[in-house]
């Protein structure tokens, strides 16, 4: 600890002004987040996994099954996943990653993952102009719920990745991880609730069968709710 304060003291010495606390902590943190996705920091055991960890632990997984993935905007969604090249389903993914002590998400967890869905995807344009553009009477009334022209501008699919309870055994855990009163504003909005005891399921197969990732891919779109396991 005395020689990692060492060399801190004498990095801000070298700097001209003394730099607020908030950005040393950012650059810090953006440091370590590097040097775990280059494997020189281990991350620990999938189910202790929380925060940035638990974020990493989900945008390494997503590249080792050869997509794209993107940081998301600061302050707002953690990671935008995009297509592979050979996938049929083209539209990207907005991934909210969540950990909890509890074994269930939240709905605050799904009305954060609803507003960066309706950002992305110009929910917004598509209730003011009509879903697909022009004047769309349907969309008009429903707040885009309804319409006779189901697309928007750019459409993205809500993924919540939960690692809950965090500590307990994958095999202990619930098999559904939401509570049934969310149900409704899951399925209305079309989201696929991923637990990470069961996507990490889909990292060792694609070892042996690199097709495990079009299948996930596949699964991510057409899931309403619980992802399932590669073998369902």
């Amino acid at each position: 600890m005395a020689e990692l304060e060492k060399r801190i003291r004498e990095y801000l010495g070298s700097l001209s002004f003394p730099p607020r606390h908030e950005e040393v902590l950012k650059d810090i943190k953006s440091v370590l987040a590097t040097l775990t996705e280059a494997g020189v920091l281990a991350l620990g055991d999938d189910k202790d996994l929380t925060g940035d960890s638990l974020e990493i632990r989900t945008k390494l997984l997503f590249q080792r099954l050869r997509f794209k993935v993107e940081k998301g905007r600061p302050g707002q969604e953690d990671l935008v996943v995009k297509p592979p090249s050979d996938g049929k389903i083209k539209e990207a993914l907005v991934v909210e990653v969540k950990s909890s002590k509890q074994p269930n998400v939240t709905r605050e967890d799904l009305r954060q993952l609803d507003d960066w869905v309706f950002e992305l995807s110009g929910e917004e344009k598509a209730r003011n102009e009509g879903l697909g553009g022009g004047f769309d009477p349907a969309a008009m009334m429903t707040r885009g719920l309804m319409s006779t022209r189901r697309r928007h501008p750019t459409p993205h699919k809500g993924i919540l990745v939960f690692n809950g309870p965090v500590g307990m055994d994958f095999d202990s855990r619930r098999e559904v991880c939401f509570n049934e009163n969310d149900r409704q504003f899951i399925e209305k909005r079309n989201f696929c609730i991923a637990p990470l005891g069961v996507l990490v399921q889909y990292e060792k197969p694609f070892e042996s069968d690199e097709s495990v990732s079009l299948l996930l891919w596949e699964r991510l779109h057409t899931t309403t709710g619980m992802l399932s396991r590669p073998t369902a």
